[in-house]
């Protein structure tokens, strides 16, 4: 996890997303005693995309930097051994979510859930 963690930073300061949280059974582990989950599930704000496909940047910028669908979860992007899903911010519960989100430090690597 402490390669995707580290790409979530750099799509940050590439400008790719604004902002992200962690959420699903992963980001339940920040607060809850560890459970055995298959994905990283990443809600991510864009600051201005209103496009019909609204996580095209990701993936595009993802492939430019070798990394692809996972081939037993295509709906996520292999990171580091991590099939990390993408989901766009799409309502005031969400970004409730993102905008409180706190922020853990996984082996010296920051992550917001």
């Amino acid at each position: 996890m402490k390669g995707a963690l580290k790409v979530l930073a750099e799509l940050i300061a590439d400008g790719v997303i604004e902002d992200y949280a962690i959420g699903g059974a992963m980001g339940a582990t920040f607060y809850l005693e560890p459970v055995v989950t298959m994905d990283l599930d990443v809600f991510v704000l864009f600051k201005d995309n209103d496009s019909l496909l609204p996580l095209q940047p990701i993936y595009d910028v993802l492939k430019k930097r070798g990394y692809y669908p996972d081939a037993h979860m295509p709906e996520c992007i292999n990171i580091g051994g991590v099939p990390v899903q993408f989901l766009p911010v799409y309502n005031k519960l969400l970004e409730d979510a993102l905008a409180y989100a706190r922020s853990f430090d996984y082996d010296g690597i920051g992550a917001r859930c």
